[in-house]
């Protein structure tokens, strides 16, 4: 995701290349990203807190599945196969 960022009086305009989403962010936050991340500049290190936020939710949503399919004895893939006709909807 490209991301482009325009400083004004009141903090960072933030545009995202994928949807063009819009949003403010403030210097204090893009400093602590910078801080965190190691990073020089600020697009670099808002990418690379997003990156690793996506990651741990990708994650979280990972153990979720291994956590229902070691619960029900079956696969998530499966059970999708087999729902509405073997698991019921109601």
């Amino acid at each position: 995701m490209k991301l482009i960022m325009i400083r004004n009086k009141i903090g960072y305009l933030v545009l995202a290349r994928a949807n063009w989403g819009i949003s403010f962010m403030s210097e204090e936050l893009l400093r602590v990203a910078k801080e965190v991340t190691a990073k020089d500049k600020p697009e670099e290190a808002l990418a690379a807190v997003l990156k690793e936020y996506i990651q741990r939710r990708i994650d979280k949503c990972e153990q979720k599945i291994k956590k229902f399919e070691s619960k029900y004895s079956v696969g998530i893939k499966e059970f999708y196969e087999k729902l509405g006709t073997d698991f019921s909807l109601s």
